[in-house]
């Protein structure tokens, strides 16, 4: 065989070899569009096209996508581009100038880790609000419901009592280095070690199998998928209702977050990736497992008989498909006729605690009927009992075993 052909052969291999999981990744993922404004440069014949900031930390909410540049911007991308945020000029301080340390957001509203570790809500309307409580953090997150998290200057994990206006630590003692929130329960990623841990309201369990560390996480609002960062080659993985699963086509980032179904993701050249797969396997997300109360527990009142049934149209009411569930089986409480406030809450307790007891809880989210998931890993006689807007009163009960 001639010897330059042979070369040539080989050559062709090695361009394969090289180009064919750059292509697979590249069609795993597709831009979200530049951070740049549209402004009339000093000098006409330069490129009016001002590029901002790369983004230095990503967020979603139930409204969209949103970025935080180094030049103490905020941007959101509902999924037709990234638009600046126009809000007043944020008041800062010699330490906040470096720039903003974390982003999150609820419904439109964002909130911002300042360089001072301030934490800010922003939104159009209100500008820039300092939050009550003097805390100061390194990372934050909001869950679905609203509630707002964060890992203070000493790594502790906290959450906001907007009733009392003062952040709590959260039982169990953990220390981190992020976190993320869907229905009240916390993820972190713990110190030490970076292992993927969920609050259970008393301890933290660990969240599926890992072999790696990690060292981002964030959950999806819209569908309570749980994505995060390895910590020591950067991968991209989803917690599915399978186990853990790297996301298809590969790919590396250094912060994630999830949004309507998809992963957005902020790549080491800084740009703001979103993911296009059509694998079923990420359709459907894993069961977190216990949801901890992280408000102060109801006041004890005079106990009543399980609700198993409607007493009157118009009584609010819990209803399940079955009296009897597996341990860590996955099941749906219905309410109805609720206040509808964004905290109302069904907590799950054993039935012969007192109403003034602490147990697991969910936000419904608001709306006089719908539906919440639970699942719960020990066995016993349980009752589901529901209160309205953080309320201490039980307005419905049912009686529930797992086994």
């Amino acid at each position: 065989m001639n010897k330059t052909y042979l070369n040539y052969c080989r050559l062709v291999m090695a361009v394969l070899l090289f180009i064919s999981p750059a292509s697979t990744v590249l069609a795993q993922w597709e831009p979200t569009g530049k951070l740049e404004r549209k402004e009339k440069a000093i000098d006409p014949r330069a490129d009016p096209d001002i590029i901002v900031a790369k983004p230095t930390r990503v967020a979603a909410d139930n409204t969209g996508t949103v970025a935080i540049t180094f030049q103490k911007e905020i941007w959101k991308n509902p999924g037709t581009g990234w638009l600046r945020v126009e809000v007043p000029r944020f008041p800062f301080s010699a330490v906040d100038e470096f720039e903003f340390q974390d982003v999150a957001a609820y419904q439109g509203v964002t909130y911002l880790i300042a360089g001072s570790g301030k934490i800010y809500q922003v939104d159009e309307k209100n500008g820039w609000v300092e939050m009550s409580g003097d805390e100061r953090a390194r990372r934050i997150a909001t869950d679905n419901n609203g509630q707002v998290w964060i890992i203070d200057r000493n790594y502790a994990v906290k959450y906001f009592d907007s009733g009392n206006g003062v952040w709590t630590v959260y039982p169990g003692n953990a220390k981190a280095n992020d976190i993320a929130a869907f229905n009240g329960t916390p993820v972190i990623v713990a110190q030490p070690g970076g292992n993927l841990l969920y609050g259970t309201g008393g301890r933290w369990e660990q969240l599926g199998n890992l072999e790696w560390n990690c060292s981002q996480v964030s959950i999806d609002p819209t569908n309570g998928m749980v994505w995060m960062i390895t910590g020591t080659k950067s991968k991209i993985w989803a917690y599915t209702a399978t186990g853990w699963m790297e996301y298809p086509g590969g790919g590396t980032a250094i912060d994630v977050c999830g949004y309507n179904g998809s992963p957005y993701i902020l790549t080491p050249t800084m740009q703001v990736m979103k993911g296009k797969s059509t694998d079923p396997a990420f359709l459907s997300a894993g069961a977190i497992g216990n949801n901890a109360v992280v408000t102060p527990a109801p006041a004890a009142v005079v106990a009543a008989p399980a609700a198993v049934a409607v007493a009157s149209p118009t009584d609010p009411y819990l209803r399940t498909a079955k009296s009897t569930y597996k341990a860590n089986e996955y099941f749906e409480v219905e309410f109805g006729n609720f206040e509808g406030s964004l905290f109302d809450s069904i907590t799950l307790i054993e039935k012969d605690k007192p109403d003034d007891e602490m147990g697991t809880f969910k936000y419904t989210g608001g709306g006089a009927n719908g539906k919440v998931a639970f699942s719960y890993a020990w066995t016993g006689t349980y009752e589901l009992r529901g209160f309205f807007n953080k309320g201490k009163e039980v307005k419905a009960r049912l009686t529930i075993k797992i086994d």
